[in-house]
């Protein structure tokens, strides 16, 4: 409600004047670099800020083949750009992406896909299935428009040796390396999208080859053994501070 945001923002000013997180907080985390320049820039003492990003659960399998369709993954609302998604592939047909999610954009996009087997709707999955398709696509599409700290579907595609076509915006280039693990494109830009799509598409060696660096990627940075030794780490700093 307004009133409980009205309150927090005067909690978190009140905090901000009583230096009280400047002074009494030994360490903070954040999830990528984006995100701790961010907290810096408003007033958390850069010593203090360590990175230490999310992670996923390795996957019993990966691909072993490159699928035939794309896929988004994620909230049905503007700021995710799945709009845009949409556009991108009306230029590409037959190829097609599947989408799976609900939100608030979700009728107006089941209206206008109704009858394009391009872009089919999938609504809301279980997570296993939600693997599956990941599996089984030729890529993973996110679009996202808003300053996204850090997309944890990103991750779970490259667990699975999926490439990732994605917006160069926020956080996300430090998630997706252009040309190494996939390929990114101007946020917001349909056409740019579509170009990338196309090239995933068409080349499969490409394919192929971002979707094992993804997963070496995520084997070197993403597993749960890696991310419980840097949390011990950080503890262990912050306890001898």
């Amino acid at each position: 409600s307004r009133l409980a945001s009205a309150g927090v923002a005067r909690m978190q000013k009140a905090n901000f004047d009583r230096k009280v997180w400047q002074e009494k907080v030994g360490t903070y985390i954040a999830l990528n670099e984006f995100s701790r320049k961010k907290v810096i820039d408003l007033g958390l003492p850069a010593e203090k800020v360590v990175v230490k990003p999310n992670f996923v659960s390795r996957p019993p399998s990966v691909r072993k083949e490159v699928g035939k369709r794309a896929l988004y993954v994620g909230r049905l609302a503007t700021e995710k750009g799945v709009n845009v998604a949409v556009e991108a592939f009306r230029s590409l047909a037959p190829r097609g992406i599947d989408i799976v999610g609900s939100g608030p954009e979700e009728q107006a996009l089941a209206a206008t896909t109704r009858e394009r087997n391009t872009i089919r709707m999938l609504g809301e999955l279980p997570y296993e299935e939600v693997q599956i398709a990941i599996r089984g696509a030729s890529f993973l599409v996110f679009p996202s428009i808003c300053h996204e700290l850090f997309g944890r579907v990103l991750v779970e595609a490259m667990s699975l040796g999926v490439p990732v076509v994605a917006s160069r915006w926020g956080g996300i280039p430090e998630i997706v390396r252009d040309g190494e693990t996939g390929l990114l494109f101007e946020r917001g830009n349909a056409e740019d999208l579509a170009e990338k799509a196309r090239r995933l598409f068409e080349d499969e060696e490409l394919n192929l080859r971002l979707g094992r660096n993804a997963r070496e990627r995520y084997e070197l940075l993403y597993t749960p053994e890696i991310n419980l030794r840097k949390l011990l780490e950080i503890y262990r700093k912050a306890i001898d501070a």
